[in-house]
């Protein structure tokens, strides 16, 4: 489908770029990381082409590339890419939208697996405090970086501070509306 569309020319530019950007999805599932890049760089031009450098809908285009970048290990350029986005996001948006939250929740998640683990605990715990400002406690967002914060300080050794974390997360999960007691 994506070939295509590319092939019908201008008209369907956008009818591309969309498969395109699940097409480089499906490869990021797949975990064919080089095939998700090579059609993210594309994904992220074309947005910034037709949109702007400066519009939401590039932001979004460099947090998946950060994202992709990141599982590749090129943490420095996805480091890049995810502080790029939220600036651009940070202009626009409220500091307790969710896309915001998603790319700080990103850009903790890369510093982690760069093995950072002060500089994603520290984010962690910051998300976790704005997810429960903004969408409560029992929201899956706070929930997560509960968690990924307990996880990282169990990681660093730290269990007295990494226990009452992880019991905070249990207990907001059991409070969601789909959690049976």
């Amino acid at each position: 489908s994506y070939r295509e569309a590319v092939a019908l020319g201008p008209e369907a530019a956008e009818v591309a770029d969309n498969l395109r950007f699940h097409l480089a999805r499906t490869h990021l599932f797949a975990g064919t990381y080089d095939e998700a890049e090579a059609l993210m760089r594309e994904h992220l031009a074309y947005r910034s082409a037709s949109r702007g450098d400066r519009h939401l809908d590039t932001a979004f285009a460099m947090r998946e590339l950060g994202t992709t970048l990141a599982l590749q290990e090129k943490f420095a350029e996805s480091r890049q890419q995810l502080e790029a986005a939220l600036q651009i996001q940070l202009k626009t948006l409220p500091p307790g939208s969710r896309e915001v939250l998603d790319t700080r929740n990103e850009l903790a998640t890369t510093f982690y697996r760069a093995g950072d683990l002060a500089t994603a605990e520290a984010q962690w715990l910051a998300l976790a405090e704005d997810g429960s400002r903004y969408l409560g406690d029992s929201h899956s967002l706070t929930i997560s970086a509960l968690g990924n914060a307990a996880t990282t300080l169990r990681r660093r050794g730290e269990f007295t501070r990494a226990l009452p974390l992880a019991k905070r997360a249990m207990e907001a999960e059991a409070r969601m509306p789909d959690v049976s007691p």
